[in-house]
């Protein structure tokens, strides 16, 4: 009898945890959250999120999502407070209405390079993991930041991320079938500034990338009088000409985008 009732009371306190509150209870954890915000106050934290209060949630379309709350703070120590009582009830990164977002991209987009650091020192993971909005995959991190040339909050997600190489820096919808998937590009070519791009190359950015899309590789030159360099860069010593109609065979191309004679792009290598 005894294990029965065990069994049915550890029924309903599951029952009690699992299933959302009211909104009536909802608006009610989401006014201690902003009397919390108002003052920084930590010692309900548990007690607000743990599943009383999701994390995107917010009262009317005019109040703004809790997460955007807290990132809002610009406060560090609290913020990280706020994770923690979140990942407790919901798990970093959280459920939200689009999906799973990674919260880094919260502080990222606000140039808060302090709270990104202590975030990642917390949960390193982070770093590396790309927000899923039911279509397709966001920007990586560190992408979000060279994109806006945020250098510091870069320098902050650098050394947590497993490969710098292969950040996720775009994503498209397939046109067969629609399926959604992540790709990859080389993070140096969207640096803006001289000082992002420094960053990237110390960090171990490829400079030099093996062209891989096999059926481009053999490709026709669209103008005339194009110079061919030893090198990437209007340093590189001319060593012939090609014009429109030549055919040439593509090796790689250099990372980095250049604008030169109002071309906008890489330089290729070829045979």
């Amino acid at each position: 009898m005894k294990k029965i009732i065990t069994i049915i009371a550890c029924f309903a306190f599951a029952f009690l945890k699992v299933y959302p509150q009211t909104d009536a209870e909802k608006q009610e954890s989401y006014k201690l959250f902003q009397a919390a915000i108002k003052t920084k106050d930590t010692s309900k934290l548990d007690d607000i999120f743990n599943f009383k209060l999701n994390p995107d949630y917010y009262q009317d379309n005019w109040e703004k999502p809790v997460i955007v709350m807290i990132a809002d703070t610009k406060d560090s120590d609290f913020i990280l407070s706020c994770l923690k009582a979140i990942d407790k009830s919901y798990g970093i990164p959280y459920p939200s209405y689009s999906g799973k977002n990674n919260p880094l991209t919260y502080f990222v987009n606000n140039n808060d390079a302090e709270t990104v650091r202590k975030v990642l020192e917390w949960k390193k993971e982070l770093a590396d993991f790309c927000s899923y909005n039911g279509q397709s995959y966001s920007l990586s991190p560190l992408a979000e930041a060279v994109n806006k040339d945020y250098v510091e909050v870069a320098k902050a997600i650098i050394p947590f991320v497993s490969d710098v190489n292969d950040s996720v820096c775009v994503s498209y919808k397939d046109k067969n079938f629609g399926k959604s998937y992540q790709t990859t590009c080389n993070l140096l070519s969207y640096a803006r500034s001289d000082e992002m791009k420094k960053l990237l190359l110390d960090a171990g950015i490829k400079t030099y990338i093996p062209y891989t899309r096999d059926f481009e590789k053999t490709t026709y030159v669209i103008d005339d009088k194009v110079n061919i360099r030893d090198s990437a860069g209007l340093s590189g010593k001319k060593i012939a000409r090609l014009n429109n109609g030549d055919k040439v065979e593509v090796l790689g191309v250099d990372a980095a985008m250049y604008t030169i004679d109002n071309y906008h792009g890489h330089w290729i290598n070829i045979k």
